[in-house]
């Protein structure tokens, strides 16, 4: 892995929080924490459980890779979605590059907008 393959532009967000009339917690929106940080997103599986071929069924996941340093100071949490050109990841966990420990491997779900 090289620095010259982060050649995307991804954003991080995490849900926002507000309170209602009754004084409940609830999300609103997203917050954003990063934008432009250089990575590079890769496919890794995509499945359809029940196999009934309806679309909204179907789940896609895709490992991102960034710096190590930006990841520590985004402060990655499971929570967190990730935008890319319109299309949005939810973080599922990450982990570091054992080969190459400049980095970190976030493994998310995309989210598919049927």
């Amino acid at each position: 892995m090289n620095a010259g393959d982060l050649r995307c532009k991804v954003d991080f967000y995490v849900p926002g929080t507000s309170t209602n009339e009754m004084g409940e917690s609830i999300q609103d929106g997203l917050e954003m924490v990063a934008d432009g940080v250089p990575a590079q997103i890769i496919p890794k599986t995509g499945s359809n459980p029940d196999a009934s071929g309806d679309l909204d069924e179907t789940i896609i996941t895709h490992k991102i890779r960034i710096r190590r340093e930006k990841a520590d100071s985004i402060g990655l949490d499971p929570s967190m979605v990730i935008m890319y050109d319109g299309q949005r990841y939810d973080v599922r966990y990450w982990m570091p590059v054992y080969k190459n420990e400049r980095f970190v491997e976030i493994h998310t779900v995309m989210e598919m907008a049927v």
